[in-house]
């Protein structure tokens, strides 16, 4: 999917200095469990790097992603060991392990502010997952009682800010459901389309499909009005003609060769107004009807209805033009 939030995941500590590695240990139990939990976060291109960095050094790793969640050991004295924190970059102590905030660079609030300085492109959204460590000193590659029962909480406080991150993403099922383009949908349904969509919105004069492409998506106009028309070659004067043929307002679903094969656009169509869309993400869908024949039928359905109305129009504007 496109405009995919990216999220990089990192585990800071050393493996081999006791709890120092709980960041570390975290991070791979992650990557184990990614592939069967990959499905909740279709918004979201998730990276989980396990790195000993800190300060300007983990800034760097930083830059081009959209949000960033560290794991790292923390050692503040006042909770017990294996307490696990869920903060943000700003509520982030300097009492850290020595990852996030390191004696010999500088603190990673500092790294930020000085990578934005000189216009690096860095995330506005820094969560960090600490938990309360015991010994991070001794040589050990192995984490004391209370901190290796953490990992769990951890991994979930983890999954937690992901789900946030989605939920900011992801459109609701209410939204869908205001469309009679996707009545007679379950609540079941709907949510399984608000988890493939995404809103999306085009400025004035903004081509937002155009004829002959991949057809990547199926889109519904939520706000705004948008021109269908046709290009053909005129070989008189060897340039490209345009017809507008009809007009999309809020409510017209567009790019429905998203579910007819050989998925390409039969028009091009672009924004008149600005406009706000639904956008279904194409190849998603195509799943989604595969293994629910209902909704295909639903779907395919106001496809047809659309598309009918569609050819309607193009004949009384055809009719008008001939008159």
């Amino acid at each position: 999917m496109e405009d995919r939030i990216r999220t990089r995941i990192i585990g800071l500590g050393n493996p081999i200095l006791g709890d120092d590695g709980v960041g570390w240990r975290v991070a791979e139990q992650l990557e184990r469990e990614i592939e069967s939990k990959q499905h909740l976060y279709p918004h979201l291109l998730i990276d989980i790097q396990k790195l000993s960095l800190g300060g300007l050094s983990l800034m760097e790793q930083m830059i081009d992603m959209d949000a960033v969640i560290l794991i790292d050991a923390i050692r503040t004295g006042s909770a017990p060991v294996g307490s696990v924190y869920k903060l943000s970059i700003e509520e982030l102590p300097d009492f850290s392990a020595g990852h996030t905030t390191s004696p010999h660079d500088t603190s990673l609030q500092n790294a930020l502010q000085a990578g934005r300085l000189i216009g690096a492109n860095l995330p506005e959204r820094v969560w960090i997952v600490a938990i309360e460590a015991e010994s991070v000193h001794e040589f050990s590659e192995e984490l004391s009682p209370p901190v290796e029962q953490a990992i769990p909480t951890a991994c979930q406080a983890v999954w937690d800010y992901l789900l946030e991150l989605e939920e900011k993403k992801m459109i609701s099922p209410e939204l869908l459901r205001r469309f009679p383009f996707f009545a007679y949908l379950s609540e079941e349904q709907l949510t399984a389309l608000a988890m493939i969509g995404e809103e999306v919105e085009f400025s004035p004069g903004q081509l937002i499909v155009e004829e002959c492409a991949e057809t990547d998506a199926l889109y519904l106009i939520t706000e705004g009005t948008a021109d269908i028309y046709f290009s053909i070659q005129d070989d008189k004067t060897n340039t490209i003609r345009h017809f507008a043929v009809g007009e999309l307002t809020t409510g017209d679903p567009f790019g429905i060769t998203a579910l007819i094969e050989p998925y390409q656009h039969s028009s091009s169509v672009k924004a008149q107004t600005h406009c706000k869309t639904i956008k279904l993400n194409a190849a998603q869908l195509r799943e989604l009807v595969e293994q629910d024949p209902i909704l295909a039928k639903v779907l395919l359905k106001q496809i047809l209805k659309a598309a009918l109305e569609r050819l309607n129009n193009t004949r009384i504007q055809l009719a008008a033009a001939w008159a």
